[in-house]
């Protein structure tokens, strides 16, 4: 009955370049082996605890741990919900570096679509946020909270960033949020014509937020980076841009020597917006990466920042240790807010693509110093972990 959810799922895979390990080898299992074997052609990477003991083409989880690879992906096939949950917690606990494709999500089944789904109906749950034009990060976040929500509930959610205006739709009305992600389930908004629940994600008490209680709390992090793994997920081309980028600017292996350090300014720094965390000057940034660059091993610094005069400050105090992206960075914005200044030179898609790139990269830097902001949060969750991390705390404009 899952034969057309696995077919989707494992070109879909094949299309992202990535070879496919099947997890465990149930009646799923088999039926995922032989469309990756006798229809694509394609050999199967086999991880089964038990099966590992009888058939030596089947390997053991500690021996694919030997193997895992961004390059790989695993599809999670089984359909058993407390089995699913304990093989998704092993998963997280391990950081596994290949990408999860999951059957079911722990409590949600995962479905391209309603067919196949015997005995289990789908209930949809349309996430969207109604507020203020808000950041990709400050989505991001609080739609963690929504697919938490969704996951504790037994909902399958569908983002939604069509209904409501933001900086990233441009001159079309388009789900913004697939213009950088895949929707959790493969379930988007034109997928459904069966009644939904609608959930303003902003209602959602718990969810992933910039303060120091929540960003130096291991446990939280370790909990909100497992639903990252479960749901968030780039789009082919974002993670294509994403790997280029790795590339460009940290070939090699470089990030396991760099300390990533992000520092908002211009607009945020200038017009300080009420109970948002206030940021570090430049003079005190420096001064901590020196103290990373002189305790750790760590040769290179990696910054993101929209604006000049933090880069030029960087630039002037370490050189060609400076590793920065190549994008626009911008001076004092007075009054108006950089969004609408970008989106006057650029659109709002080239933009949040770069920044995203920008958190990835910083994600997989060895150390992390940066301010407080959603940003920071998501490079947080989306790391396997840094060796260490500094975040200021300096309290919140307009409060202290």
């Amino acid at each position: 009955m899952y034969y057309k959810i696995l077919d989707q799922l494992i070109k879909q895979e094949l299309d992202r370049g990535k070879k496919i390990a099947i997890y465990p080898l149930g009646k799923i299992g088999m039926e995922a082996k032989n469309i990756l074997e006798s229809r694509y052609g394609q050999k199967a990477i086999i991880i089964d605890n038990v099966l590992s003991e009888y058939n030596p083409e089947i390997i053991c989880f500690d021996q694919f741990m030997k193997l895992d690879g961004e390059n790989i992906s695993i599809i999670l096939c089984a359909s058993d919900h407390k089995l699913n949950a304990e093989l998704c917690q092993k998963i997280a606990q391990n950081r596994i570096k290949a990408s999860v494709v999951n059957i079911i999500c722990s409590n949600v089944p995962v479905a391209i679509g309603k067919e196949g789904m015997e005995n289990t109906p789908l209930q949809y749950c349309v996430l969207q946020r109604k507020a203020d034009v808000c950041g990709l990060f400050s989505y991001f976040i609080v739609m963690l909270g929504g697919l938490d929500y969704c996951k504790k509930h037994n909902l399958v959610p569908i983002i939604d960033m069509f209904s409501s205006d933001n900086i990233y739709q441009d001159d079309q009305k388009i789900n913004s949020w697939e213009l950088f992600f895949d929707q959790p389930m493969g379930i988007g908004l034109e997928d459904i014509h069966d009644a939904a629940e609608y959930l303003d994600c902003n209602l959602v008490i718990d969810h992933p937020n910039q303060s120091m209680e929540f960003m130096t709390n291991d446990k939280k992090i370790e909990y909100w980076r497992l639903i990252c793994r479960q749901y968030i997920r780039l789009n082919c081309d974002m993670e294509r841009y994403v790997a280029q980028c790795m590339q460009e600017y940290m070939p090699n292996g470089r990030e396991k020597e760099t300390v990533g350090v992000l520092c908002r300014g211009t607009d945020y720094t200038g017009l300080k917006p009420y109970r948002h965390p206030v940021q570090p000057d430049s003079e005190t940034v420096i001064k901590k990466i020196k103290q990373f660059l002189e305790r750790e091993d760590c040769n290179y610094i990696f910054l993101a920042t929209e604006d000049k005069n933090i880069y030029e400050k960087m630039h002037l105090e370490f050189g060609n240790r400076l590793i920065v992206p190549n994008v626009s960075r911008y001076e004092n914005t007075g009054k108006r807010y950089l969004a609408d200044i970008v989106r006057e030179e650029r659109s709002g898609y080239e933009n949040g693509k770069d920044y995203l790139a920008s958190v990835y990269i910083l994600s997989k830097c060895k150390y992390f110093v940066a301010g407080r902001t959603s940003g920071s949060v998501a490079a947080l969750l989306l790391s396997e972990g840094f060796e260490d991390v500094y975040l200021w705390n300096l309290g919140y404009y307009g409060i202290d």
